[in-house]
């Protein structure tokens, strides 16, 4: 029996994981690893974004397993979107234990990154949701599958090291590098998914459902980059108006060395 043939029939769920909606994740995942390499201030949108889309996949997949209306495909795809999210904190994580938790080190103390309680504990709570859903799928739901068929799923220079600046800014780019990678698995985990077992049906990207979330998460991302320009070009306007203030202070203030000239006294008119 070759591997076509022992597939299990799989019909797609474009509701939950339609190209518009992976497209969605997908342009949030790459546009907050961008964008918080070249400036921090404008990640808390795109961290509410990531935490939106990661709710309403997380809120689908609980009602959906409830209900008992989920092949296991349906399962992994829709948590896979639901916890990509947290995925790009896990090397940090790693890094932050290799280094003993070294403040000097630890790249989210190093970072300017700042949110409330309310969205703390928000994320929080999606992050235990999945990780529950998670535990569940792997350990209690698939062991007590008993299916002929199969499906298949993608599992997996010279610096002074002295110089805190260079270890910030190398912090920095290796957090970006790891996002980028964690961006790369996600993607081809979910692609490489649904291209192995042949599914169908979720690939229509003229849909209001496909549509919606595709231009929300690429009108938050553009939004952020124009305020991303326009407050570097405030601040390029604004560093070039202090350099001329004190080219001009400079100016005045100049100490004149030497002999004053000569003081001329006041001429009178006298008439001839």
């Amino acid at each position: 029996m070759d591997s076509t043939s022992s597939l299990c029939p799989t019909i797609g769920r474009p509701d939950m994981y339609g190209l518009g909606i992976r497209i969605a994740f997908y342009i949030q995942w790459l546009a907050a690893v961008i964008i918080e390499y070249f400036d921090e201030e404008d990640l808390p949108d795109l961290r509410f974004l990531g935490a939106f889309l990661s709710a309403a996949a997380t809120t689908s997949l609980v009602v959906q397993i409830s209900r008992d209306d989920l092949e296991p495909m349906d399962i992994y795809m829709t948590l896979l979107l639901g916890i990509g999210v947290f995925f790009f904190a896990m090397p940090l994580h790693v890094w932050r234990a290799v280094t003993r938790c070294n403040p000097n080190l630890d790249p989210f103390q190093l970072s300017q990154e700042q949110h409330g309680f309310i969205f703390q504990f928000s994320t929080f709570l999606l992050l235990a949701t999945n990780a529950s859903v998670g535990t569940w799928y792997y350990t209690s739901y698939l062991p007590n599958l008993n299916r002929s068929c199969r499906q298949y799923a993608f599992v997996f220079g010279k610096t002074d090291l002295e110089d805190k600046r260079t270890h910030i800014r190398l912090l920095h780019e290796a957090r970006t590098l790891s996002g980028l990678a964690v961006f790369g698995v996600l993607v081809a985990a979910i692609e490489l998914s649904i291209k192995w077992n042949k599914i169908k049906g979720i690939s229509d990207f003229t849909t209001v459902a496909q549509l919606l979330p595709f231009f929300l998460s690429a009108g938050i991302v553009l939004r952020v980059m124009f305020q991303h320009q326009v407050r570097k070009q405030a601040n390029a306007a604004s560093e070039t108006s202090s350099d001329s203030r004190r080219i001009r202070r400079g100016m005045e203030d100049v100490e004149i060395i030497g002999e004053p000239w000569p003081h001329v006294p006041p001429q009178t008119y006298r008439p001839g």
